[in-house]
């Protein structure tokens, strides 16, 4: 896991308030809701990215509540989010008194598949994170571009979590992509934080982590050229994926590939998997309730998360995050879409899915 310098003051004041709830006036005219306390499911640990992000939510979310409910956190980690989603889908009180923050679910229902016992299109989508992710080198391996990758004369390392971590297969199939699969996949690291040490020790040489993190913590490394990225992933808008203004000079990394390899590399498999794994991550962080709660509750709850993205204190506590960018939000109703979405791209191409199914399977050393 990512964990994300803060100062102490905005960890206590993110604590406190998903502890016991913001203040402030809701809407009077709206009907009280049903629960005086909401619990934030987190389904990751604490400190790291996705549990920094549900906190903020925790924080703010119940001013926008009626009758501000308090608001509490709850870490339930296991098996990269399934357990906590597994939990919220078929155990969780369908009152709209939980609801859950973790990574988009998609890689593990679609591709991942062990012990998965939800449907992300059957989840109630209150919102999302809008999130750039980027694969980046050290520079001792002498390259600049994804083209240059395909010239290096080093072994390129990459340093990963677990093989159906969608990290990790966005890392893979990127430089399948370019023709490389002489590539070393070293796995088993606990969280990016232990990779990046790696990355400064020689020990790998090729990583993956958002645009944020690259801002924040490694902002250093990155401005000093010491790490240097390849690609990314893209920001939603609308129904586009655009350049994350942070990395403007940076290409999409479907871009740099074509450019690399010519336009037919679109017809791949290692390509399309690409692509699809992108499309899984697109939303970032998931904010999702459980199917079967009753539609007036689960209105309010994601008129709140919406409210979210144009609230002055959610994003200047969230702007201490992202190293002083606004935080964008992925609206429920069209973060509901896009789930829905997924399910028909799974289905329109399954020879894609399978190759990354192959692909968790698939050691390579």
């Amino acid at each position: 896991m990512k964990h994300l310098k803060l100062p102490v003051a905005l960890i206590a004041a993110l604590f406190w308030g998903a502890m016991w709830g913001a203040t402030g006036p809701a809407n009077a005219a709206d009907t009280k809701f049903p629960s005086n306390n909401v619990t934030v499911m987190i389904a990751f640990s604490a400190g790291g990215p996705v549990d920094l992000f549900g906190r903020l939510v925790a924080a703010h979310v119940g001013r926008h509540l009626p009758g501000n409910p308090s608001v509490v956190v709850q870490n339930k980690p296991g098996a990269g989010g399934v357990a906590a989603a597994n939990y919220l889908y078929n155990v969780a009180k369908k009152d709209g008194s939980v609801f859950l923050v973790t990574i988009a679910p998609f890689t593990n229902q679609f591709i991942g598949r062990r012990n998965v016992k939800f449907d992300t299109a059957k989840f109630y989508w209150l919102g999302s994170l809008n999130i750039s992710q980027t694969p980046y080198v050290h520079k001792r391996l002498g390259v600049r571009t994804a083209a240059d990758l395909m010239k290096v004369d080093k072994q390129i390392v990459i340093g990963g979590l677990r093989p159906s971590s969608s990290r990790d297969l966005r890392m893979r199939s990127f430089l399948e992509s370019l023709g490389i699969t002489n590539y070393k996949y070293v796995t088993g690291y606990r969280g990016t934080r232990p990779i990046r040490i790696a990355l400064m020790r020689n020990e790998v040489n090729f990583s993956d982590e958002s645009v944020v993190a690259l801002a924040v913590d490694l902002k250093s490394d990155f401005e000093a050229g010491t790490i240097i990225p390849l690609g990314q992933s893209g920001l939603t808008r609308g129904n586009k994926r655009i350049r994350d203004p942070r990395l403007a000079g940076v290409p999409m990394a479907a871009e740099a590939i074509v450019a690399a390899k010519g336009e037919s590399v679109r017809q791949s498999l290692p390509f399309r998997g690409m692509r699809m794994v992108e499309s899984m991550v697109a939303l970032g962080r998931a904010i999702v309730l459980p199917p079967g709660v009753d539609p007036a509750v689960a209105a309010m709850l994601r008129k709140a998360v919406d409210a979210l993205d144009t609230d002055p204190a959610f994003q200047r506590d969230a702007q201490r995050v992202t190293g002083g960018t606004r935080m964008e939000l992925v609206k429920g109703a069209d973060a509901q879409r896009f789930a829905v979405n997924i399910g028909n791209l799974v289905r329109k191409d399954a020879e894609a899915v399978q190759y990354l199914i192959d692909l968790t399977s698939k050691k390579k050393k």
